[in-house]
């Protein structure tokens, strides 16, 4: 596993870190070298899975309501409160992962989380693990990993227009790193990005 740029970044306080996500062996790399302790913002079906589930409640993790309207809210407050008492949160803003590569939309849940706090972004591009590890086998591959940590990005305003624009900095650093091409497929109409604004919709 190969570490570049500057990891006391993710060591200082009031920061969200924000990571694409390739697979299972993401939770894995990032646990292992992160300098800082971290809380993995993660959709609550995982706690039930057999794998995923203890392992991400033993490393802490924040388990959210993604279905439901109501539940996402209610956990986006306390999200918020999280980082606001100094938690750091790591989000997976792609909401899930597949077996082909490729960068997929960002959710807006960790922009909106850091422009209400006033937390700068600190963006961690993964490369090489979906190789390593595909969707659907169980048995890692040999190959090279890198865990690049990126210059953190200040959001620059508190609204809704803000926090898109933040979104789309930190994806296309992101982007720039991770070695995979662009897979948004579209972009998000202005009613669903509103909606997805106030839902937390992160897999791990």
């Amino acid at each position: 596993m190969e570490l570049e740029g500057d990891l006391t970044a993710l060591r200082e306080p009031h920061t969200v870190i924000v990571s694409n996500h390739t697979g299972y062996l993401d939770v894995v790399a990032l646990t292992a070298f992160l300098p800082a302790p971290v809380a993995f913002v993660s959709k609550r079906e995982l706690a039930r899975r057999p794998f995923a589930g203890p392992l991400l409640r033993a490393i802490g993790a924040r388990f959210v309501e993604r279905g439901v309207y109501a539940g996402s809210l209610a956990d986006e407050a306390r999200l918020i409160e999280f980082a606001k008492a100094g938690e750091r949160l790591l989000f997976f803003p792609e909401g899930t992962f597949v077996r082909e590569a490729g960068l997929r939309a960002f959710h807006l849940g960790a922009f909106r989380c850091a422009c209400v706090t006033g937390q700068r972004v600190v963006p961690v591009a993964l490369r090489g693990a979906r190789a390593a590890l595909p969707d659907g086998e169980w048995v890692p591959r040999r190959g090279s990993m890198t865990l690049s940590v990126l210059p953190p990005v200040v959001p620059d305003g508190t609204d809704f227009a803000a926090t898109a624009r933040l979104r789309e900095r930190v994806r296309a650093s992101i982007l720039e790193h991770c070695g995979e091409p662009d897979a948004a497929g579209h972009l998000f109409s202005p009613v669903k990005s509103r909606l997805a604004a106030s839902a937390i919709t992160n897999e791990t």
